[in-house]
């Protein structure tokens, strides 16, 4: 399982699944995404290089949820593939580098609005040899 939605009101959650902090990091961006739009029939034509960094791995989540989210809507572009290319710590800071498929946004591909990502239920568990990530998006 990559991701699965949870029950709340008036906001959308998910927990995201993955072997390693990239995986993890890649199914957070297809399970925001799947809400934005039709993930399925969006393709991957175009690419937007995404770098963060932040101070803990669980910010580092944060920040390329958020940093996705304000890309697609700069570019105005739906994305449907994620790659983590590298994330690397060094002296308490940890970077990510990777980058973001898909095509121009069109009202036909939509789905809900998505303003922000939250830090309500914010979190990274790691749970038998996997690692769980909450996120709670605002709508």
């Amino acid at each position: 399982m990559d991701y699965e939605f949870l029950d709340i009101t008036s906001d959308v959650m998910f927990r995201a699944y993955g072997a390693n902090e990239a995986e993890l990091f890649i199914n957070a961006g297809r399970a925001m995404f799947s809400v934005i739009c039709e993930i399925e029939s969006v393709k991957p034509e175009k690419t937007v290089e995404i770098t963060v960094s932040a101070e803990g791995v669980e910010e580092l989540l944060f920040e390329w949820l958020s940093r996705l989210l304000t890309e697609s809507e700069i570019e105005e572009i739906f994305f449907s593939e994620f790659l983590v290319d590298e994330i690397r710590e060094k002296d308490g800071q940890y970077t990510l580098k990777g980058r973001a498929l898909g095509e121009d946004a069109s009202v036909e591909k939509g789905g809900t609005l998505v303003k922000g990502v939250t830090y309500y239920s914010f979190k990274i568990e790691e749970k038998e040899d996997m690692l769980v990530a909450t996120v709670t998006l605002d709508i």
